[in-house]
């Protein structure tokens, strides 16, 4: 979830020109700066830190009550919910690998399971490339599917070049014939 909602908020704070901020690259003016800039610079970060106490969900707020900072609320919620760590990426990795589609539900929304996996996977430190993510989907379709998976092997000379997009529209494809 943190992957989804941090997203998505960052997103917020690049259209208001904030993300620096929020982030911790952009640092307050110092004291010998203009008292303009200071103001200016005060009152996105306020802007920010309430945008962030606004978009949680009450379980959530204690972490932030005493972030006096756009940018410690930021780390403070960072630390509690980014996916880190070897153990982490292997467990979404194992997750993503041993994931078997039920034939009997509508596979877009299995897919984008697999989808949230891969975030998380390449939060907790290990990415994982469009060529890996399809190896990956292919293995999860059912043994109905054996003759789709085949095709779209055989059809390819180079993994790394792999187009995820054609393969997830075949598997759909086939899923509405």
């Amino acid at each position: 979830m943190w992957d989804t909602w941090s997203f998505r908020l960052q997103n917020v704070f690049e259209v208001e020109n904030v993300w620096g901020i929020v982030s911790g690259s952009i640092a307050r003016p110092g004291n010998g700066s203009d008292q303009a800039a200071i103001d200016a610079w005060d009152a996105m970060g306020k802007a920010a830190r309430i945008t962030i106490n606004l978009a949680l969900a009450p379980p959530c707020i204690p972490l932030v009550m005493s972030a006096t900072t756009a940018a410690a609320a930021w780390k403070a919620l960072s630390n509690a919910y980014k996916a880190k760590g070897l153990l982490k990426a292997f467990y979404y990795r194992s997750q993503l690998s041993s994931c078997r589609f039920i034939e009997s539900q509508l596979f877009g929304p299995q897919i984008d399971h697999l989808r949230q996996l891969r975030i998380k996977q390449t939060s907790a430190g290990l990415p994982c490339e469009d060529w890996d993510f399809a190896i990956g989907l292919l293995g999860a379709l059912p043994e109905s599917y054996l003759v789709i998976k085949q095709s779209i092997l055989a059809g390819q000379t180079d993994l790394h070049k792999i187009n995820l997009g054609s393969i997830i529209a075949l598997i759909m494809q086939e899923e509405v014939d």
